[in-house]
């Protein structure tokens, strides 16, 4: 699990607790939270993965179809 390193938080005591009680194997300062996760778990996903949710972003909502009377 990450915790966010306290001289980063607002609140200092919310990752100390976990910290504290050994729930914690890595700490990183907020500001390099996402390309720590980046780098730890972004190369897992296989290209497919990769390519279905770019997929995904190119689909645009399909256009209601109405009918003429």
């Amino acid at each position: 699990t990450l915790a966010q390193s306290e001289e980063s938080c607002i609140v200092g005591g919310m990752p100390r607790a976990a910290i504290q009680k050994g729930y914690v194997s890595k700490i990183v300062p907020l500001d390099a939270l996402g390309s720590h996760l980046i780098s730890q778990f972004g190369s897992d996903r296989s290209p497919i993965e990769k390519s279905e949710k770019i997929d995904q972003k190119d689909r645009k909502e399909p256009k209601e179809v109405t009918q003429r009377t």
